[in-house]
């Protein structure tokens, strides 16, 4: 369900446009994605397990549309073993697996 939560940001963050305008543009934003800022996340094996399980949740979530429904407007996440200076709790709207969701981040204005 994680994987699938994270899309949906990846896709809600498209739609802003703020981020950029594909998905790799959003995905590669600077400092946005652990696994693009961590060097040894980069290359993590193109054939493990992770891969291909992330392949299927992009390729469902891309093909078939899929969305958890409660982080319709979310834009923002983060682990939660991490306390990030933009986390509003005003604006929280769930918890899935270690990652807490917002639909706004203080002191910005990008809302869906």
């Amino acid at each position: 369900m994680g994987k699938y939560a994270v899309a949906q940001i990846t896709i809600n963050r498209l739609q802003t446009g703020y981020w950029g305008n594909t998905i790799c543009d959003v995905v590669y934003s600077p400092e946005q994605f652990s696994w693009t800022v961590n060097t040894d996340l980069k290359t993590v094996k193109l054939k493990s397990k992770n891969w291909y399980d992330s392949r299927r949740v992009a390729q469902t979530v891309l093909r078939q549309g899929l969305r958890i429904k409660i982080l319709s407007k979310a834009l923002f996440y983060h682990a939660d073993y991490v306390n990030p200076e933009w986390k509003d709790n005003d604006y929280k709207v769930a918890k899935i697996g270690r990652h807490i969701f917002y639909d706004k981040a203080k002191g910005t204005w990008w809302q869906l």
